[in-house]
């Protein structure tokens, strides 16, 4: 039955295309970065949580080790920082996207880096920002069924947690720093949006942002290019 169906729709046939060697060491060092920093929030949670007891002297061989484990931690991760810069800065394609998508406020070297790595530099999901948003898990979709059921769009909870968490992270720090973002994110709280409704939009409106941008080979500059808001392809005009 599958190779009927292959062989049924071989005109729509896409030959899989693996990440490069450069995109491969950035996920793999992204990846060990994100463990790093769990043992580091699983070190500092047990630390708060024994100094609030009685000292002792376990709890004083405790604090000490988890001091010093936190600092060697840190250290790592700050390495596997100047890894992933280095990994990009060797590949000019990855390099220019790269540049591209951290010129958004907002989205700074974790969010850069994931995007490239899950969207194998841009050359996945056909530059379709919607398609990009439901990986992400951020495409809100319903339910209906004959005249009873309706069921409000909401997003699926099958997504990546760890590049979803990156791109609320992205959002919260876009709605208070990146004006044009804040002013779109105010906007939908007049209209009487819920607040986690409106940032599940502003994390949408980042995605078609980077994509266009990355469609158009430029970087943001809200001084310069404004976006289209009647427009569904996004493109910009100068001022």
């Amino acid at each position: 039955m599958i190779a009927e169906y292959a062989w049924r729709h071989q005109d729509k046939f896409k030959q899989y295309e693996p990440l490069s060697e450069a995109l491969s060491q950035l996920r793999e060092v992204f990846l060990y970065r994100h463990k790093l920093v769990q043992q580091r929030t699983s070190m500092c949670v047990r630390k708060q949580s024994k100094t609030k007891s009685e000292p002792s002297k376990a709890m004083s061989f405790i604090n000490r080790k988890s001091e010093h484990l936190i600092a060697e931690i840190d250290a790592a991760v700050n390495e596997c920082d100047a890894m992933i810069d280095m990994i990009i800065s060797s590949d000019e394609e990855l390099k220019e996207n790269y540049e591209i998508v951290t010129s958004i406020k907002g989205v700074a070297r974790q969010n850069g880096a994931c995007l490239l790595i899950y969207t194998n530099n841009f050359k996945r999901f056909d530059m379709d920002p919607r398609k990009i948003a439901c990986y992400y898990g951020v495409a809100p979709f319903g339910r209906t069924s004959g005249t009873s059921v309706h069921s409000p769009a909401r997003t699926s909870h099958f997504a990546n947690k760890l590049i979803k968490s990156l791109l609320s992270q992205a959002a919260h720090i876009a709605k208070v720093f990146n004006p044009e973002i804040k002013s779109y994110y105010e906007r939908l709280i007049k209209r009487g949006k819920k607040r986690s409704v409106a940032l599940n939009n502003v994390k949408n409106k980042l995605l078609r942002i980077i994509v266009s941008l990355v469609k158009n080979k430029i970087k943001y500059d809200p001084n310069k290019y404004m976006l289209c808001k009647d427009r569904l392809d996004q493109k910009f005009v100068t001022i």
